[in-house]
């Protein structure tokens, strides 16, 4: 996945709008689209929540 291995504004601005696009209901892989989309967002969501499972646990174990 392209953000996973760059973190450059410009890359992933012209991610955003190249999905943008795609979305459109101009296109009939609009739906495939989406459905990436929101499993893109479902992961992204997953790691987050797991990291500041992480960060929670190591401040924690600091105050013990």
């Amino acid at each position: 996945m392209v953000v996973e291995k760059h973190t450059d504004t410009e890359v992933l601005e012209a991610c955003s709008k190249t999905y943008s696009i795609l979305c459109s209901e101009e296109y009939t892989i609009m739906n495939r689209v989406d459905i990436g989309r929101s499993q893109l967002i479902d992961e992204l969501a997953d790691r987050f929540n797991h990291s500041v499972e992480e960060l929670l646990q190591a401040v924690r174990a600091l105050w013990r």
